[in-house]
């Protein structure tokens, strides 16, 4: 991924986050207008931290989502359902 396709990413990472605090699920990115490469079916793993230390990591080695709908799922349940740490709160 280029720096562009990368920013996007950590955007809808941060955007995914966000949205599961008001509303309790990942957020569903829109499609239209993205950059190709965030089209593709691409499984991602998402790892948070917290003052250099884990707080919550999610990922798969298989998906047909596309990798930007992965990033936003693994994001949310990274942030809200890693079960070896308790749910961000605002």
């Amino acid at each position: 991924m280029n720096k562009d396709q990368q920013h996007a990413l950590l955007n809808a990472t941060m955007d995914s986050i966000r949205y599961g605090l008001s509303h309790q699920q990942a957020l569903i990115p829109k499609l239209h207008g993205l950059d190709p490469a965030l089209l593709a079916p691409q499984a991602s793993f998402v790892t948070l931290k917290k003052k250099g230390q884990l707080r919550g990591c999610i990922g798969n080695l298989v998906t047909d989502q596309t990798v930007i709908g992965n990033v936003c799922q693994n994001a949310f349940s990274a942030a809200y359902k890693d079960p070896r740490f308790p749910p961000l709160t605002a």
